[in-house]
């Protein structure tokens, strides 16, 4: 999204009261619908405009590590900018459940709060987070392989009659999304 579009959508706390103030400013990235990844200078501009206008900027980084392996960008700066980022496990990462958020000592106190007063948590869950490690640890430098083959499939899938690709989506499949 534009940088001027998603200005000009913050509200006005003084002359805008019929509305709810504008306090924060979500990323996806990888983006799931349009299966692009956003760049670090993208993500470093819309963490500027958060900052100038008092806003939080959170990263919805479900596949965050697709992106960085597509970008061939370290994780931790494509999330540099951000004041707080969700992981999932499980997407792309192949642990069975889990997500983890990443933020200050503070966010996380608070989400932990939030997460208790909403009735969240789990007990006996060792053998999840042992799954989630694996999956950290021996899965992310498999997920080039994913891409690889999700272009392959693309490109096999506009081969066959009947089915069409977007030739503009074929040349751009970055990560392991494809879509048709």
């Amino acid at each position: 999204m534009d940088i001027d579009l998603i200005k000009s959508a913050i509200r006005n706390p003084y002359f805008e009261i019929c509305y709810p103030k504008t306090r924060l400013i979500c990323l996806e990235n990888s983006h799931a619908n349009t299966r692009k990844c956003l760049s670090v200078e993208y993500t470093d501009q819309v963490g500027e405009l958060a900052k100038k206008h008092g806003l939080k900027l959170h990263i919805d980084g479900a596949r965050i590590f697709n992106a960085a392996i597509a970008l061939d960008v370290p994780v931790h700066r494509l999330v540099q900018a951000a004041d707080f980022v969700s992981v999932c496990l499980s997407i792309g990462l192949g642990a069975p459940v889990g997500s983890v958020i990443v933020g200050t000592k503070i966010f996380i106190d608070r989400a932990r709060i939030l997460r208790k007063t909403l009735g969240g948590g789990m007990r006996h869950v060792g053998i999840l987070c042992a799954l989630a490690l694996v999956a950290l640890q021996e899965n992310i430098p498999k997920l080039v392989n994913g891409h690889k083959n999700a272009k392959t499939l693309a490109e096999g899938l506009n081969k066959i009659k009947g089915l069409k690709a977007d030739v503009a989506y074929v040349a751009y499949v970055a990560t392991n999304i494809c879509v048709f």
